[in-house]
């Protein structure tokens, strides 16, 4: 969990990660930078940074029994993921977002860009559909990349279209 200092600027509360925080010779707990001759006491709050990463890609898919979709048809597909970190690099960041790009590129795009989505297991025994896709995605991408001790995958959302989204997250509790 990231400690986030409270800072007040002009009256409001503004939050800068701690390691900046400490930058700045503030103490741990504390805030004292706000209106000239107006330091005010702040607060700390615990989160987690969210980085997400997208790539798009063009696929067909056919799912059986389910009018009008048991027909052929296509759709330009955002496959976004989204990954969670409780700490930043000596860089202030979670994970490069290249890395984030490069790996959606390889693990998906590659894999399922200008494919008949029906033809690729495991969607030649399953239902090609945007809610098994993002399933499969989050194994892949799970699988593939290691966020360290304070990094995790946690939701990959597949969108059809501008305006319809499937979204997998694994569950956390027992």
């Amino acid at each position: 969990v990231e400690t986030v200092k409270v800072l007040w600027f002009k009256g409001l509360p503004t939050m800068v990660p701690c390691f900046f925080a400490r930058m700045a010779a503030f103490p741990t707990g504390t805030a004292t930078r706000g209106a000239p001759g107006r330091p005010r006491e702040g607060f700390t709050v615990s989160g987690v940074f969210t980085l997400s990463a997208e790539c798009t890609l063009a696929a067909s898919h056919v799912i059986p029994g389910c009018p009008p979709c048991d027909r052929l048809h296509g759709h330009t597909w955002t496959v976004r993921g989204h990954w969670s970190f409780t700490d930043l690099d000596e860089h202030g960041m979670g994970v490069n977002f290249r890395t984030l790009k490069e790996l959606l590129q390889k693990q998906v795009r590659t894999r399922f860009d200008h494919r008949h989505l029906n033809d690729i297991p495991p969607f030649d025994t399953i239902p090609a559909t945007a809610e098994n896709l993002a399933k499969e995605v989050f194994g892949l991408l799970k699988a593939s990349f290691d966020a360290g001790p304070a990094g995790r995958l946690v939701r990959v959302e597949v969108w059809e279209g501008p305006v319809s989204c499937a979204a997998y997250e694994e569950r956390t509790d027992a």
